[in-house]
Order: structure tokens, then C-alpha cells, then sequence
């Protein structure tokens, strides 16, 4: 098939093409495809001409294609933790699309890896865990984690940044009686981070 590269065609055609292949290998239609893909599935050209165009493929595909960024999967294995998060980030993201300032791709990255800190940390990725129970037991895990975010990040802003967004969500889940404390919350607000 031939094709002409215009900025059209890849706002478009290309779309439809993308989806189309994608759909029928049994892809997220909605989820961008990997340069690899686009390379296997003979759309190379593609990364070609998005450089002509000063353009990155990623950004042309986010942008001008509307494709979604794909998400990566949370460490915690315990599915109503997933849950209560996700619903959690879509309520944010419905009312205002922001939590305290940070976008809801940015606070999932932040409690993703909070959850992989809290797993080198804590010994588990389950971060509601670190809310449940005694009241001295959960202010120890937190102690850890905050521990973890000063090894992990060397920016004060960025443990910061990190902590607020947990905080939030152990806020909520405080009200929400999922978890019996919210120990970050005090601890971030005296840690000199901000």
C-alpha cells in the first residue's frame, strides 16, 4: 500500500490503520503502540517523518493521534488495594483532574513506586498496610517509607511530592475507614521536605 506521509494522513489514515491491526492482534486500540510495534508492523516510516517534523513519535502519537499512554501495572499484589486506588485517581480526575497541584499520571507514578519503596522498606508493597493497625505500628512503617523516599530521592521536593500524594490517598481512606490511620500525613508535614 502506498502512502503519502502528510501531516493529514498520520492525523488520520494512519490512525485508523494503527487501530485497525492493532484491534485484529487483540491490542488496546485506545493504548499508543511501542516504536517496536510501529517498526514490526511496517510503520517505521512513521518514526521517520515525526523527526522531520522536529516532532517526537511519542508526543506526535499523544497529541496529534490522541492515543492514551499505556498504564503500567501497580507491585501490590492485593486487588482491592488496585481498586480502591483506581477508583480513588478516576474520582480526582473527574472532579478536577489534579490532586493538590500534580496530575492523576503523576500521582499514579508516585504511589506505583511509593509502593515498590514501601516493599524495599516496610516488606510489603500493600501501602494501605502501613494505616492498619495499632496507631505506634503505623507511625513505625511510616517512619520506614519516609526512610525510603530520603534513600530513593535525593531532592527534598521530590520526597515531597512523593509523600503529599500518599498522604492524600491515606487521607481518604482514613475517612473512608479502609485504613484505621493516616501516619504520613503528620510526619510529611514535619520533615523540613517542602
Amino acid at each position: 500500500m502506498s502512502r503519502k506521509w502528510t501531516r493529514e494522513y498520520m492525523r488520520n489514515e494512519f490512525v485508523d490503520e494503527v487501530k485497525q491491526l492493532r484491534a485484529e492482534q487483540g491490542y488496546n486500540t485506545n493504548e499508543k503502540p511501542t516504536h517496536k510495534w510501529l517498526r514490526q508492523n511496517g510503520f517505521s516510516y512513521f518514526l521517520q517523518r515525526v523527526r522531520e517534523l522536529d516532532r517526537s513519535a511519542d508526543e506526535w502519537l499523544l497529541e496529534e493521534c490522541e492515543f492514551e499512554e499505556p498504564r503500567k501495572d501497580y507491585p501490590c499484589s492485593n486487588p482491592e488495594t488496585v481498586r480502591r486506588i483506581e477508583g480513588w485517581l478516576e474520582y480526582e480526575e473527574g472532579i478536577g483532574g489534579r490532586i493538590n497541584g500534580t496530575s492523576i499520571p503523576t500521582a499514579r507514578t508516585h504511589i506505583r513506586r511509593s509502593m515498590e519503596i514501601a516493599k524495599e522498606a516496610t516488606g510489603t508493597s500493600d501501602i494501605f498496610e502501613l494505616g492498619r493497625g495499632e496507631r505506634e505500628v503505623c507511625f513505625d512503617r511510616a517512619k520506614k517509607l519516609m526512610r525510603g523516599f530520603k534513600n530513593e530521592f535525593n531532592s527534598g521536593q521530590t520526597r515531597y511530592n512523593y509523600a503529599e500524594t500518599l498522604g492524600d490517598l491515606f487521607a481518604r481512606m482514613e475517612q473512608k475507614g479502609v485504613i484505621d490511620h493516616d501516619p504520613l500525613t503528620p510526619l510529611v508535614e514535619t520533615s523540613g521536605w517542602a
